[in-house]
C-alpha cells in the first residue's frame, strides 16, 4: 500500500478527526451531542453502546491507551467528559437517553453497554470506581425487576447483561453478580419455546418469529448463555446452549452456507436477492460466525466443536462472498453492525486460530476496501440514527456511534491491536 493516503493510523487519523467534529460534550455534564450538517442539528446521544455514549467511551478509551495522536489533548478532555456524563446517565437511569421498555438494558440503546465501556476506561485510567459502581447498580435492578418486562434479546434485553456481567464477572467484585447471572440465565431458559429441533425464543424484534441473529434472534441469547456457563460452569445452561444450536443448525441451507433470518421472516421472502445485509452482524453470518468463534476460543474441545468449526468456515465464506458482490456492485457499507468493519473484526479474530491462517489474504482485502470507502465517503453527510434503533439512512454511516457509525470503523482498523467487542478476551 504505497499511497500514504491510505495507511490504517493515516486512516484512523481522519476518522477521529471527523469524529470530533461531529461530536460536541459539555464538559460540566458531560451531556453528549451529534453535531449534524444535514440537516443542521444537535441530536443528545443515549448511553446506549450501539449509537451512544457507551460505545464512544468504549471506543475512545481503546483509541488512547494505544497511542492515538490524532488531536490527543481533545480527545483525552472528550473521554473524561463522556465517562462524565455516562456515570450521571446510569445513576439517574434518565428515561430520554434510554430506549422505552421492554428496551432499557439492552445493548443498542439500554444501560448494559457502560459495563465494557466502564471497563475500557479503567483499563485506561486506572480509574475503576465507575465500573464498580455501574456494575452493582446494574445487577441490583436485574434483581429487583421482573424480568418479563425485559425483551429477552442481545440488542434490545436481557441477553445483553447476561454476557457482559459473565464476561466481567472476575472483576466485578460484588456476590450480586453471581445472582443477577443466576437469576438472567434461568428466565432466559425458561422463555425458551421447544420446538422439533431444539429450542428458540421470540423477541420484540423478530416479529413474531423464532429467527436466528445476533441482534433479536437466538444467535445473541446462546452467546450470552454460554458466557454465563463458562462464569459459572452451570450444566442446565450448557444444555440450553446446545438445543440453541439445534435449532440454528435447522435453519440452516447447507447447499447456500446460509442461516435464515428476521429480515426474511419479514419481507415473507426467502430468495437470495433478499439477502442484502446478510455479511451483518445484526442478523447475518458475521454475528452468527461470531457466536462460533466464542465456542472456540472459550470452550473446551468437544465432539460438537467440529461442526461449530464448519459453521464458522461456511459463515465466513458467506460474508465473504456477499462483500465481493457489494462490492462489485458499488453497495458496501462500512458500519460495524451492517459493513465490512464488523466482517473485518470476525475475520481477525478467526485468523488466529488454527486451521484459519489462510484469511491473512482476505484480511488484507477487506480492510483495504474499508479503508477506501472511509475515504470516498468522507465528504458525504452523517445520517442521523433514532434513539431506539438503528435506522436505516441513505448516507453510508450514521452517526458517530459503534455501530452504524464513525466509531465502529475506527475501532475495527484498531485491529489487530485491540480485540472484538463480542470474542475477545477480558483482561
Amino acid at each position: 500500500m504505497n499511497d500514504p493516503n491510505l495507511a490504517p493510523e493515516a486512516i484512523r487519523g481522519r476518522l477521529i478527526a471527523r469524529l470530533l467534529k461531529h461530536l460536541s460534550v459539555d464538559r460540566q455534564t458531560g451531556a453528549a451531542y451529534f453535531v449534524s450538517a444535514s440537516p443542521v442539528m444537535l441530536q443528545q446521544l443515549p448511553c446506549g453502546f450501539g449509537a451512544g455514549t457507551s460505545g464512544l467511551l468504549y471506543v475512545l478509551s481503546h483509541a488512547l491507551r494505544l497511542g492515538e495522536q490524532q488531536q490527543r489533548e481533545e480527545l483525552e478532555v472528550v473521554v473524561g467528559s463522556l465517562a462524565l456524563g455516562l456515570e450521571t446517565q446510569t445513576q439517574t437511569m434518565n428515561p430520554r437517553l434510554l430506549a422505552p421498555p421492554p428496551f432499557s438494558l439492552g445493548f443498542a440503546a439500554g444501560g448494559s453497554g457502560a459495563i465494557p465501556a466502564f471497563h475500557a476506561y479503567g483499563e485506561l485510567t486506572g480509574d475503576w470506581d465507575c465500573f464498580e459502581k455501574c456494575a452493582v447498580r446494574l445487577c441490583e435492578q436485574l434483581l429487583s425487576d421482573d424480568l418479563s418486562d425485559h425483551d429477552p434479546s442481545f440488542y434490545g434485553g436481557l441477553a445483553s447483561p447476561l454476557f457482559f456481567l459473565a464476561r466481567y464477572h472476575e472483576q466485578i467484585k460484588t456476590p450480586k453478580c453471581q445472582d443477577a447471572i443466576l437469576r438472567i440465565s434461568n428466565h432466559l431458559i425458561d422463555v425458551a419455546q421447544p420446538i422439533e429441533a431444539g429450542s428458540a425464543w421470540v423477541s420484540a424484534g423478530s416479529d413474531g418469529h423464532m429467527v436466528t441473529g445476533l441482534s433479536w434472534g437466538s444467535t445473541g441469547i446462546i452467546l450470552s448463555l454460554l458466557a454465563a456457563h463458562n462464569a459459572l460452569e452451570e450444566p442446565r445452561w450448557l444444555g440450553a446452549v446446545l438445543e440453541g444450536f439445534e435449532f440454528e443448525r435447522a435453519q440452516k441451507d447447507v447447499d447456500c452456507c446460509r442461516w435464515f433470518n428476521v429480515v426474511e421472516h419479514q419481507n415473507q421472502d426467502f430468495s437470495h436477492e433478499a439477502l442484502k445485509d446478510f455479511e451483518a452482524v445484526c442478523h447475518g453470518a458475521v454475528g452468527i460466525g461470531m457466536l462460533r468463534l466464542f465456542v472456540l476460543k472459550h470452550t473446551l474441545e468437544g465432539d460438537w466443536h467440529q461442526e461449530i468449526k464448519q459453521d464458522l468456515q461456511d459463515a465466513i465464506e458467506r460474508s465473504l462472498w456477499t462483500a465481493d458482490a457489494d462490492w462489485n456492485g458499488s453497495k458496501s457499507k462500512l458500519s460495524h453492525c451492517c459493513g465490512l468493519s464488523g466482517l473485518l473484526d470476525l475475520l481477525v479474530e478467526t485468523q488466529a486460530l488454527p486451521g484459519f491462517q489462510h484469511l491473512t489474504t482476505n484480511i488484507k482485502e477487506v480492510r483495504s476496501r474499508l479503508m477506501t470507502l472511509a475515504l470516498q465517503f468522507e465528504n458525504r453527510p452523517l445520517g442521523v440514527v433514532s434513539q431506539t434503533s438503528a435506522t436505516r439512512s441513505p448516507e453510508p454511516l450514521e452517526g458517530v456511534g459503534f455501530s452504524s457509525g464513525l466509531a465502529g470503523v475506527y475501532h475495527s482498523l484498531l485491529q489487530p491491536q485491540t480485540s472484538s467487542l463480542f470474542t475477545g478476551h477480558i483482561k
